[in-house]
């Protein structure tokens, strides 16, 4: 939970700042993770729904990607 809260927080730096751009592909890989850790934990009703979803689309690039 508090990883997932940590990538969700820094996702909202400046999209041209190097750092964010170079670990775009890093903060998906682990919420992945994170998320898969959860389920098998049977923990994943701790992490609100509404704010993974929103992280998720906020991440999706215009060619689909």
């Amino acid at each position: 939970m508090i990883l997932l809260s940590f990538m969700f927080k820094f996702n909202n730096s400046e999209e041209d700042d190097f750092i964010s751009v170079v670990m775009e592909h890093l903060r998906m890989s682990g919420a992945y993770w994170g998320l898969t850790t959860l389920d098998l934990l049977e923990k994943l009703d701790t992490v609100d729904v509404d704010e993974v979803v929103s992280w998720v689309m906020k991440c999706q690039h215009e060619s689909g990607f």
